[in-house]
């Protein structure tokens, strides 16, 4: 019965996150959209620099079979993927917001 109560709770918890996200990507659907894409970049590196350390870590045999290098240069590139995007972003922004002004 205590699962069952747990189970319902998590439920509602998730469901509230969910509207109060929908609310917020309604009223800003640009600037949340940035926020997540940054969020992801930032773990990504995060879980990237966990994995490269870990191979090094581990002993040669356990270290080449769980492809810990592999995931950890995947989530690199696609953490500097992220940031590149970001930057080109923020100078676009300027670019046109020196437009606008002139």
């Amino acid at each position: 019965m205590e699962d069952k109560t747990k189970s319902n709770m998590l439920k509602i918890i998730v469901f509230a996150l969910e509207l109060i996200l929908g609310v917020i990507l309604l009223i800003n659907p640009v600037g949340v959209t940035k926020v997540i894409i940054i969020s992801a970049g930032i773990l990504s590196l995060i879980y990237a620099l966990v994995n490269i350390i870990s191979y090094f870590r581990l002993d040669p045999v356990t270290a080449s079979l769980c492809q810990c290098m592999f995931v950890g240069i995947s989530l690199t590139a696609a953490a500097i993927i992220d940031i590149l995007a970001l930057i080109a972003d923020i100078v676009w922004e300027l670019k046109n917001k020196n437009k606008s002004e002139k």
